[in-house]
């Protein structure tokens, strides 16, 4: 929202109360106009034409969360300090002419209306109060509580008090018929009441009312209004110049039994109201003005020239602003500032200023229309000198130490050195000597020499004459100046309007700028930081650092206004930068060490008259005051601040989908809620208050958010069950520890899928679900894989049994040899307790303990006589042959062992290796003694098949020498129970 201010050098009732307090030690009391004050405060009104929906207020009321609350005939009106809220256009009470605000001991508003009678409102619902039958008490005029809390009301219809949600009014002769316009309640429990007859009216238990004649408290005034302080004495308003504070020496009711003590009001008069502020102070508001009484009785007036007229009511929020209803202006809000102006005095309002300054007694002020001269009191005095200005633009004046003024103008007199002391002239322009006739600048310097800036170059005078300058032709290639300073040796450094920066020193001109790290070359101001030897260079829109007149950096570590840097000072270790909107406040060490560095505003909040502009000049005094050109006169600030508490913070309200909760303290939500918003303020009512608002969602966000404005709204998207804590608070700048903060505690209902049981159902759903499909996929893999292990074995097998009868049918007489003993085997590893497993292993392993017989010749094998020893040498070297055939075989573990091992003897006298007991593999005895047997059991090419008690015989006494005793007793069970000998179908 954008304010309508108006200020001048004015105090803040605090400020100027205090002010004059430190005089009372050698006055006793003082009367002070508010314009008289030399404390800054600003005035802001607040009307129809900037936010507030009407032109005039009937009252106005802070109440202990922080709002403002505003009572009119446009409405019941709410003001955080950004916004206004009209509750009566939301048809939240049903009347839009109020004339009354009270905040009881319990934090309820009661509202009085001038039509409706009484409404409450608590945890922001409204109750209207029952009114009696006849329709009376419907103008509401005032409220007061008892000790008890008991709301007292004063109405067109009388006196009344609240019970039970109904008025009941005090039936009573004296109260027939009159208006009572205010209501107090006294120590002892009284209630009073200011009546339209000019009289009081005090009522004590419900017992018959004393009325006491204005006569009790004024010689020459009625009573208008009445108020009780924090002891229970009661302050009472007149149609006079005075009040009355009435002090009770006993319970009696009468002239005698008071002691008064009055107070004048000065020249406010017919107090409407009158209010005794918790602190001391009592605000009278009055229809010429407002009176406010400090505590010792020093009066501070408010009026016309502040815009206090037609005052309805005041009060003092908690930053110390004072806040008047007005039937002329609506609300008016005195700020303290810090910034102060002579542009009522010197009529500088509104009028845009180049320069000033100030030279014995006399203060010069430059514009683009010609020089104002004013005396030290700011009246304006009119001489030769202001006659020959008259529609000059002058762009600068300086104030010498020798007592002369300069002035740097675009005329034929572009530079005037003035001698207030016996009023002599001196002109210069190019003429005699200067480089240009459109003067920009005048600096002296710390010889006493004066250097002007032209369009053209730099003039230097001595003792009032010219004596050197500096144009194009000497070195400088862009010759119109903006700015000059002195360096640490005397020589000039110099800024130009586009090529940055020239240094003149002995005469000799070097230009820094875009080589040495400068991006802009308009320079507008220069400041010489001695501790650090370099230079602050406000140039274009930029801040720069120039060190030790070698290379330029940008300044970015703080948060600058938009547009250039028109000037800066360095007082108190800060810098202090002046733009457009007003004046930055800077730590100058954080600044130069890179760090982040806070800003602090001084603008219009705090005083300042009007926006500031480029290539103006301002004066600094020796008291430290700064005296600032700007577009509405001159502002005079004292490099402070003002030092404010900080202001309450609150959630104002939070919108859960469509619905919204009024300022909750907590908040429970349906699982369901999809969007959260919550809308929070500090309740600042003043531009001065150096803050930061930040929040933060405690069991959400990841850290606190931090915002510029004092309000702010964030919202929250699905945000899961659960509990949660919204914190907001408000801080002040530069001390995060000092801080008021606001919690809301959030509940969100979680959602089925939210709550544990939930997901232990579920997962168990899901598991029972996955170990099905698992065992699904798991079983159709193991089936697929069993199905594709028989194919592969079938084709295993059936590869090993055509090896098999290949090797066989080498010899008919063996036809199946290899077949069947693999058949005994795997029966013999059956008996022997082997598994499943290792049987079919050893039934294909026994299928190839003859492969080695592929490399004997057919002639040996199918030889039907005596072989010689070299025949049988070839025989036997069949398992090795096996073995090697078979050694690179790794998918059947120990296929190779059977064919090498099979014809060794455990007595160590086979062949061919000669390995005895168990150095032979398991698998080679087992075949050895399957391979034993066929070849006893079979026919050969040179006999016939042994009888079947013969191979028993030879197998029992070859037990333990040839074959393994652990195995043969398998193979006698084998023939007596008739599974062998194996006969081919």
């Amino acid at each position: 929202m954008t304010e309508k201010v108006k200020r001048r050098i004015k105090g803040s009732f605090v400020a100027a109360c205090a002010l004059v307090m430190c005089s009372l030690c050698i006055i006793p009391a003082m009367q002070v106009k508010a314009h008289d004050v030399g404390v800054p405060y600003v005035v802001t009104l607040y009307n129809e034409l900037n936010g507030l929906p009407t032109g005039e207020a009937n009252t106005v009321l802070q109440t202990s969360d922080g709002y403002v609350w505003i009572g009119s005939y446009g409405g019941l009106i709410r003001y955080d300090g950004t916004e206004f809220r009209n509750y009566s256009v939301e048809r939240k009470i049903e009347s839009s002419s109020i004339r009354a605000l009270f905040e009881d001991s319990q934090g309820r508003l009661w509202i009085g209306t001038n039509d409706a009678g009484v409404v409450v409102m608590e945890n922001d619902a409204f109750t209207k109060i029952s009114v009696p039958e006849d329709r009376s008490f419907l103008c509401v005029r005032g409220f007061a509580e008892g000790e008890d809390g008991t709301i007292y009301v004063a109405s067109n219809s009388g006196l009344a008090k609240i019970s039970d949600g109904t008025v009941i009014p005090y039936d009573a002769e004296a109260l027939k018929g009159n208006t009572v316009y205010s209501v107090a309640v006294d120590t002892y429990g009284r209630v009073w009441g200011a009546a339209n007859d000019g009289k009081c009216v005090v009522v004590e238990d419900d017992a018959k009312p004393v009325v006491l004649e204005s006569e009790v408290f004024f010689d020459d005034a009625d009573v208008y209004s009445v108020d009780s302080d924090a002891e229970g004495n009661v302050v009472i308003g007149g149609s006079g110049n005075r009040i009355a504070v009435v002090h009770f020496e006993s319970e009696e009711l009468g002239k005698s039994a008071f002691d008064i003590t009055y107070y004048s009001t000065g020249e406010v008069a017919v107090h409407n109201a009158v209010n005794a502020c918790d602190n001391g102070y009592i605000l009278v508001s009055g229809n010429n003005g407002l009176a406010v009484i400090s505590p010792d009785g020093t009066l501070t007036e408010f009026g016309e020239a502040d815009n206090a007229v037609s005052v309805n009511a005041a009060i003092a929020d908690y930053e110390n602003d004072i806040w008047l209803a007005s039937s002329a202006y609506g609300i008016i809000k005195y700020s303290q500032g810090c910034i102060s102006t002579p542009n009522e005095q010197a009529e500088l309002e509104g009028v845009a200023i180049n320069t000033v300054a100030y030279q014995k007694g006399s203060w010069y002020v430059g514009n683009d229309t010609g020089l104002i001269v004013c005396d030290a009191n700011w009246n304006r005095v009119e001489n030769e000198l202001t006659e020959k200005y008259a529609g000059v633009r002058i762009r600068c004046i300086t104030a010498d130490s020798k007592g002369n003024v300069w002035i740097a103008s675009y005329s034929d007199f572009a530079v005037v050195c003035y001698n207030p002391a016996d009023g002599s002239i001196k002109e210069f322009n190019t003429e005699n000597g200067l480089t240009g006739d459109k003067a920009r600048v005048i600096t002296e310097l710390s010889n006493g020499s004066i250097a002007v800036g032209t369009q053209s170059g730099v003039d230097i005078f001595k003792n009032g004459e010219l004596v050197e300058n500096y144009t194009h032709e000497d070195g400088l290639d862009n010759p119109t100046i903006l700015c000059i300073a002195e360096g640490e040796n005397g020589e000039l450094v110099v800024g130009s309007d586009g090529a940055g920066i020239y240094v003149i020193k002995d005469g000799e001109i070097t230009n820094y700028g875009f080589d040495q790290g400068l991006g802009e070359g308009v320079v507008l101001r220069l400041l010489r930081d001695e501790e650090n030897d370099g230079w602050f260079v406000s140039a274009g829109s930029s801040l720069y650092y120039w060190q030790n007149d070698k290379t330029f950096w940008q300044v970015t570590n703080f948060r600058k206004d938009a547009g250039s840097i028109f000037e800066f000072y360095e007082r108190d270790e800060k810098l202090w930068l002046l733009q457009n909107n007003g004046i930055l406040e800077l730590d100058k060490a954080q600044l130069l060490s890179g760090e982040e560095t806070e800003v602090i505003r001084h603008d219009f909040g705090h005083g300042l008259t009007g926006s500031l502009n480029a290539n103006t000049w301002n004066y600094l005094k020796k008291d430290g005051s700064l005296y600032i050109s700007t577009r509405s006169g001159i502002s005079i600030f004292e490099f402070e601040t003002v030092n404010n508490d900080l202001p309450k913070i609150i959630v104002q309200s939070v919108s859960v989908d469509d619905k919204t909760y009024e300022h909750p303290q907590s908040i429970k939500i349906e699982g369901g809620a999809q969007r959260i918003t919550i809308d929070f303020a500090a309740l600042s009512f003043t531009d001065t208050t150096e803050m930061r608002v930040a929040y933060y969602l405690e069991g959400f966000d990841k850290e606190p958010v931090v915002l510029d404005s004092k309000s702010g709204s964030v919202s929250y998207t699905n945000l899961p069950g659960g509990e949660y804590t919204f914190k907001v608070w408000v801080y002040e700048l530069g001390d995060a520890e000092n801080c008021v903060e606001y919690t809301l505690q959030l509940t969100k209902e979680r959602q089925l899928y939210e709550q544990p049981l939930f997901w232990v159902l579920t997962g168990l759903v899901a598991s029972t679900v996955v170990a099905g499909v698992v065992l699904l996929i798991v079983n159709t893999r193991v089936k697929r894989i069993h199905r594709r292990q028989q194919e592969y074995k079938s084709i295993v097998e059936q590869s090993l049994r055509t090896f098999a009868k290949t090797i066989d049918a080498k010899d008919k007489y063996t036809k199946g040899h290899s077949t069947r003993v693999a058949a005994y085997s795997r029966e013999l590893a059956k008996r022997l307790g082997m598994t499943e497993e290792e049987q079919e292993r050893i039934y294909y392993i026994a299928l190839m303990h003859d492969i080695g017989k592929i490399g004997v010749p057919d002639s040996i094998l199918n030889k039907p006589g005596k072989l010689t020893e070299e025949e049988m040498n070839i025989i036997r070297s069949h398992v090795n042959v096996g073995g090697e055939i078979l050694k690179d075989f790794t998918a059947l573990e120990g296929i190779s062992d059977g064919a090498k091992y099979h014809h060794e003897r455990c007595d160590g006298k086979g062949y061919c290796m000669g390995l005895t007991k168990d150095e032979i593999p398991k698998v080679a005895r087992v075949i050895g003694v399957a391979d034993s047997y066929d070849a006893m059991a079979s026919d050969r090419c040179y006999r016939k098949a042994l009888p079947e008690d013969v191979i028993i015989d030879e197998l029992k006494q070859c037990s333990g020498t040839q074959f393994d005793p652990e195995v043969v007793p398998h193979m006698l069970s084998m023939i007596e129970e008739g599974i062998v000998p194996m006969r081919e179908e």
